[in-house]
């Protein structure tokens, strides 16, 4: 887990290294949930005068002891890809999906767990803040029971530079 927390901090340094360092770039720092980002985590993204959108995600993260229905803690770190459609107005829909792992630990098993999947959403701009919704599919594939997939969403606030 240890190594997983390492990996997340050295690309969010990465990415906000680029982002400052690119002009024309509009950068986001925000708190979000789900759809990568586990419980709670924060997000960075990159916008690119295309539209295009490139990010990453990382937070707490649960998930259920298929035994004991017991929640088991650990972390989530995830690759975000955005692309948003240009609009007259302060709300602009994107497509987009993510990719990443989740790393638990019951104290004396660690698991990691593959993840990604495909969303749709909106973001509302209101002067320097974002808020931003999104719904879709995600999934991971485990060795012992294959593909396992769900509904996947996640709202975003967060700060525009």
């Amino acid at each position: 887990m240890k190594k997983s927390c390492l990996i997340l901090v050295a690309l969010l340094v990465i990415l906000c290294s680029y982002a400052s360092s690119s002009v024309e770039a509009s950068t986001v720092i925000g708190l979000k949930n789900g759809a990568g980002a586990g419980i709670l985590g924060l997000e960075i993204e990159n916008e690119f005068d295309s539209g295009l959108a490139v990010g990453i995600v990382g937070g707490l993260a649960a998930v259920l002891n298929p035994v004991t229905l017991d929640p088991i803690a650990g972390v989530s770190a995830a690759g975000t890809v955005r692309y948003y459609i240009a609009t007259s107005g302060n709300v602009r829909p994107f497509g987009g999906g993510f990719g990443g792992i989740v790393a638990i630990s019951d104290g004396t098993t660690n698991i990691t767990i593959p993840l990604f999947g495909v969303t749709g959403g909106a973001e509302l701009r209101l002067g320097k803040f974002r808020i931003t919704g999104e719904l879709g599919y995600g999934g991971t594939v485990l060795e012992s029971e294959g593909f396992i997939g769900a509904l996947a969403s996640g709202v975003s606030l967060g700060y525009i530079f």
